[in-house]
């Protein structure tokens, strides 16, 4: 398939297992006597599809797990905002369900249905450097419809419109580095639904691949980081190696098998150029990033935001004179509000040569407003610096995002270190109070789920926060909500079911780690038989 950038470059895209679902098979061969060779029959096989070298358009960090039969996946998503070459360049984090279907012996010969679900970062087509979520079918009727439409219309996803926080193209800027998405997709009867933080948000009826060879139960499942298109300086994840501290990560790896959910058991099947992003599995967690190409030329250097950044920038070929680093901000923003303004501010060492540690500050109106320290700042790595939201008066303010305002780092260009912009406050009617932001509660602990029938589960838990407002129990395609010091819930179930379970405390900070934090993260029990029933 040719790649076109721009809007064209969706297409190829897709799925990293395929996007030659729209195929309808091998052509019949000549044998040679004149006589055309008959098609074979399809039959399921979960190891075609992309096989990926380097050069090609995408680069991905792939973790496989061949199930036939499988009718789930779900995995909780850190969610960064790497930074993207150009606007015509994406970087994402997804999990995907597919059934594939070998059509003939060549390597294109196959055909597959899928769900992916993920967020990514592509302005070129969300018209910004925020992450979004996506949700994009693979086959199907409409499978002629734009790649483009797709990632912002679901293609045919019967939508609940009362959960419009997570509609496809939702921004997941909020979440950035800090924050986490839980993502599933699973079989129920004959619906294929998608649920972004325990809520189902909508689904796929299965009569939507009726054409294309049937979607009942998938053979291939996989989660992964992909970049597109490469070789280039764009960051995969949070721009930090899958093997390193603090790269980007995709806990609780689950699918849904015949006897219920548990953890996925796939290791790293597919990484694309080691030398640019790799990853690694640690249980049911994976580990995936990386930042690129190093020798990227000047013209391919990321966006420096909206403000003006002082200097010319990098020195030739990217090593900095005399072999020293050069330090400058980037993807820097000040966005005022009412009484107040959002100062966000990354920064990056752009030559190949390693730093120390050093302070980063935001200045107002000439006044230092907040400092920080940045450490051990990687060649080509931008890296989140300093962020505060400041309480303004009304009217024109100077904001400026310095780094390495004390001189610590000796530079081979000492003229690039600020970013500066001129913001407007708006005048408010009334100035706005102190927020109280509590701190995030600590998680529960000693989960016990047991089923006291064979119509319901108990599960317990002890609670280990003085500030929750609630606890949200989840048995991987839901979630249940109870009040603030309650420690127990009884889910309703039926005879011979099997259920894993988790649970954690919110507050308006946000939600404490999952009890289990540790593999396989969920409790789980079996209701039993009713007397008599068959097994």
């Amino acid at each position: 398939m040719v790649v076109r950038r721009g809007i064209a470059l969706a297409l190829t895209i897709g799925l990293l297992l395929t996007l030659s679902a729209c195929k309808s098979g091998p052509a019949p061969v000549d044998s040679g006597s004149g006589a055309v060779a008959s098609k074979s029959q399809p039959t399921e096989d979960c190891n075609v599809g992309a096989k990926n070298e380097p050069g090609e358009p995408h680069y991905y960090v792939r973790a496989k797990q061949c199930a036939p039969g499988t009718t789930g996946i779900s995995a909780t998503f850190s969610v960064h905002k790497p930074t993207v070459a150009s606007k015509d360049t994406m970087s994402l984090g997804q999990l995907a369900i597919a059934r594939t279907l070998r059509t003939g012996s060549g390597e294109q010969d196959y055909t597959q249905n899928s769900i992916e679900v993920g967020w990514q970062v592509y302005p070129g087509l969300w018209g910004d450097d925020q992450p979004h979520l996506f949700i994009f079918p693979v086959g199907g009727q409409y499978s002629q419809m734009s790649a483009n439409d797709c990632y912002k219309t679901g293609c045919g996803l019967m939508q609940d419109r009362s959960q419009d926080k997570y509609r496809p193209g939702a921004s997941l800027s909020s979440l950035v580095d800090h924050g986490t998405i839980d993502l599933a997709v699973f079989r129920e009867a004959d619906k294929w639904w998608i649920s972004v933080e325990g809520a189902r948000i909508g689904y796929y009826p299965t009569s939507y691949w009726n054409d294309s060879s049937g979607f009942l139960a998938a053979n291939k499942l996989a989660w992964y980081g992909e970049v597109a298109p490469g070789p280039s300086c764009t960051q995969m994840g949070d721009g930090t190696s899958g093997t390193g501290s603090g790269a980007a990560v995709i806990r609780s790896r689950m699918i849904q098998a015949k006897e219920g959910w548990k953890g996925a058991s796939s290791g790293l099947d597919l990484v694309t150029d080691r030398t640019m992003y790799d990853g690694r599995i640690d249980g049911t967690t994976m580990y995936y990033g990386g930042p690129g190409n190093n020798n990227c030329p000047p013209s391919a250097a990321p966006n420096t935001g909206s403000g003006s950044n002082s200097g010319s920038g990098e020195s030739p070929h990217g090593q900095g004179a005399g072999g020293r680093p050069d330090l400058i901000p980037v993807s820097s923003s000040a966005e005022p509000e009412c009484g107040a303004a959002d100062l966000d501010g990354s920064v990056m060492n752009q030559t190949s040569v390693p730093t120390d540690s050093f302070r980063v500050a935001w200045v107002v109106d000439g006044a230092i407003v907040k400092s920080g320290t940045v450490s051990d700042l990687p060649p080509r790595v931008a890296k989140s610096g300093l962020s505060v939201h400041q309480y303004l008066s009304p009217g024109e303010h100077i904001v400026k995002f310095v780094v390495d305002d004390t001189n610590l780092i000796a530079e081979s260009d000492e003229s690039n270190n600020t970013w500066t912009d001129r913001v407007t406050v708006p005048t408010c009617r009334s100035s706005p109070a102190q927020p109280v932001t509590p701190a995030l509660p600590n998680p529960p602990s000693n989960l016990t789920v047991l089923s006291t029938d064979s119509y319901h589960i108990r599960i317990s838990w002890q609670d280990d926060s003085n500030n929750e407002a609630s606890f949200e129990v989840n048995n991987g395609n839901e979630s249940r909500t109870v009040g603030q010091n309650v420690t127990s819930y009884v889910w309703s179930s039926t005879p011979g079911s099997y259920m894993c379970v988790r649970v954690r405390a919110v507050n308006s900070a946000g939600a404490s780690p999952w009890e289990p934090s540790v593999s396989p993260f969920y409790r789980c029990t079996t209701t039993p038989n009713v007397q008599g029933s068959a097994m």
